[in-house]
């Protein structure tokens, strides 16, 4: 997740056979400045989140029709108990909404392999 994409969808993907559609938020920021980066996963979740209730995800990916919808988190950073707290307030918003969510951690060079 650069700084100025938080309007872009970073990764949508189905695996042959399944029923579950992935959208990826690809977090290679750290948490320095941990409210800053709460504040930009915000802004990026959001946007997932409008992605699919406008509709345009099924414009888009037609495919995703009648799937279910993950929201996935790939991190290249461990996430401070600040952090933990603000994704256990979105997994709640996120799932309320109908939708699955997760959080993955890869360290370092494990993040580019995504």
């Amino acid at each position: 997740m650069l700084f100025d994409s938080t309007n872009e969808i970073d990764f949508v993907s189905v695996k042959e056979g399944s029923d579950i559609v992935w959208l990826t938020i690809a977090d290679e920021l750290d948490w320095q400045d941990e409210k800053r980066h709460m504040f930009l996963l915000q802004e990026k979740i959001n946007t997932y989140l409008e992605f699919i209730e406008n509709g345009q995800l099924y414009e888009v990916y037609p495919e995703a029709e009648g799937r279910k919808l993950v929201i996935d988190i790939y991190a290249r950073y461990p996430v401070p108990e600040s952090g933990l707290k603000f994704l256990d307030r979105v997994d709640a918003v996120v799932t309320g909404a109908g939708y699955g969510f997760g959080y993955k951690y890869f360290p370092g060079e494990k993040a580019n392999e995504l």
